[in-house]
């Protein structure tokens, strides 16, 4: 219980809207039982007019009492099932907005340990496993076949016509049931659709966590995944409300065949055909009953399922946070803008990258030199904080410190958002938030780097599967170049590029040195870059 009300917490759970169920449940309850009691009631004014006494008037009026309050108590139960469904469907689009969130956020010790099944598990199987707690319910749990063919022989035994005035309607809860499963079929698939697009986000994010990082583009991937997230929402809820409009009509047809058959057991009474408790029997047998004991069974392990999927949940939403810039200490760092020493990046306790001097100047393309292996991109995502700086400390100027992003970002094995070409360029920013000017900018880049107009609509696909590797790295460096940040780190953006787009990126990298600090690593480096880097920085190779 503790674990559930910790989890409405972080849900923003009302105590209103607690309220609320428990009286409708109250309430649902009261209308359940209170056909019985009438029916009760019925009975004895059965006998007392077999006595002499009573009305059948009185009779008649009491049935149809009956009748009403057995569809009111049915529709109250129905809305009841239907708004715990709803809510329980609200709390599994809360904390799967959390956890999606929280992810955005690990720690990136942590996040370096998740694979992506972890990641698609805890995000949706787990929050969809919530349901099992918040939406399956006691009152749903209905009596098996077996209970059916008893009560059937015992309505026999009183009287055939009676069960077959209870099949009669049948034929008319089969057409609904039909029509509903058909319903229900679409819908699902819809929901499968619906589910495939949020994994499909999720990958998207995970693939470019890096990315979102260093451009701030929290705010917008939680807003995606938010639509993507609603729209399954309401899938659901579409399908529970069809399910609960069902149930309500299949419901009626059984009152209905249920009234005419205790009519005729009336009848028979009257008549001295059959004896009076009959009447109570049949009432009994012509509904549905639970089954206790399976179902409990059945609905205890559910229970697990669920407190299984809340400890995992809770205790990833414990997780550490990711904070941003935490290893930069602010200092006057002249002539430098950026001064480190003795680092060590590690990456799940693993030293990979080591540097004895790393000092950066502004205005100008620092060099990243190493052997091939030595952890040259292993430390530029130790300066971006996506690997941890085991040892020492990077200071930065303080005109630094209170810059929001410090850092612009294209790397060698570029992975691009499921967007169109220009988008991913644009990125945090999208075609409505840009403002004209950058729109026309980045045209500018593509077409510089052979981008046909109509290739700039393009969607790059999952990952940019639908685009080249040197595609791929044109756009992540388009969109490094139009981000004004301090620093502008390249790490290897011209391997695999044809001969003249490097030409193209060298001289806006070179232009781009007048202007900011470079932070520049390449197998192969040019003339042009040689004759403009003005600082060199040495990554020693890591020992074993």
């Amino acid at each position: 219980m503790k674990r559930i009300i910790e989890l409405l917490k972080i849900s923003n759970v009302k105590l209103w809207t607690l309220f609320g169920i428990l009286l409708l449940a109250i309430t649902s309850s009261f209308f359940s039982i209170l056909p019985t009691n009438i029916l009760g009631e019925t009975s004895k004014i059965i006998i007392d007019l077999l006595a002499g006494n009573g009305s059948v008037n009185t009779i008649k009026t009491i049935l149809i009492i009956y009748v009403i309050t057995l569809i009111l108590g049915t529709i109250i139960r129905n809305v009841f099932c239907y708004l715990s469904s709803k809510f329980s469907n609200m709390i599994v689009f809360k904390i799967r907005n959390r956890t999606y969130s929280k992810l955005l956020k690990v720690n990136v010790n942590r996040l370096n340990e998740m694979d992506m099944g972890l990641v698609t598990n805890m995000v949706f199987n787990n929050t969809e496993r919530l349901e099992l707690i918040f939406s399956t319910s006691l009152f749903t749990m209905l009596s098996d076949i077996l209970d059916l063919i008893i009560m059937s022989i015992f309505i026999i035994k009183i009287d055939p016509i009676i069960l077959l005035i209870l099949i009669s309607v049948i034929p008319f809860t089969y057409f609904m049931a039909k029509r509903s499963g058909h319903e229900q079929k679409i819908l699902a698939i819809n929901r499968i659709d619906a589910g495939t697009k949020i994994i499909n986000n999720l990958n998207d994010s995970y693939n470019n966590i890096d990315y979102i990082r260093v451009y701030n583009g929290e705010e917008r991937e939680v807003k995606k995944f938010g639509q993507v997230n609603n729209e399954y929402r309401n899938i659901s809820n579409m399908s529970d409300k069809k399910l609960s409009t069902f149930y309500v009509l299949e419901k009626t047809c059984r009152v209905i065949g249920t009234a005419i058959a205790l009519s005729y057991v009336t009848f028979n009474i009257i008549n001295g055909k059959v004896d009076t408790g009959s009447f109570l029997v049949i009432v009994i047998y012509s509904e549905k009953f639970f089954a206790p004991i399976t179902n409990m069974i059945r609905y205890f392990q559910y229970l697990q399922q669920g407190f299984a999927s809340i400890d995992n949940i809770l205790a990833f939403l414990k997780e550490e946070d990711f904070i941003k810039y935490e290893f930069l200490k602010y200092k006057d760092t002249a002539p430098y803008l950026m001064s480190g020493e003795d680092l060590e990046i590690s990456v799940n306790g693993n030293k990979v990258a080591t540097c004895k001097n790393f000092n950066i100047k502004d205005k100008t393309i620092n060099l990243v030199e190493g052997d091939n292996g030595s952890g040259k991109s292993s430390i530029l995502k130790g300066l971006l904080g996506i690997y941890n700086i085991e040892k020492g400390l990077i200071y930065a100027d303080k005109k630094l410190q209170y810059i929001e992003k410090i850092f612009a970002y294209s790397k060698q094995n570029a992975i691009l958002f499921n967007l169109t070409v220009i988008e991913n360029c644009l990125y945090p920013l999208d075609l409505e938030s840009a403002d004209s000017k950058t729109i026309e900018t980045v045209k500018g880049f593509l077409s510089k780097l052979n981008f046909k107009d109509e290739q700039m609509y393009k969607i790059a696909g999952e990952g940019g599967c639908e685009l080249s590797g040197g595609e791929q790295k044109k756009i992540t460096f388009i969109r490094s170049m139009i981000t004004p940040t301090p620093i502008l780190i390249l790490d290897e953006i011209t391997s695999n590029i044809d001969a003249k787009s490097i030409q193209v990126m060298e001289k806006c990298i070179v232009e781009e040195s007048k202007k900011r600090a470079i932070i520049y690593t390449t197998h192969q480096i040019s003339n042009l870059i040689s004759s403009h880097t003005k600082n060199i920085v040495k990554v020693e190779r890591r020992q074993l």
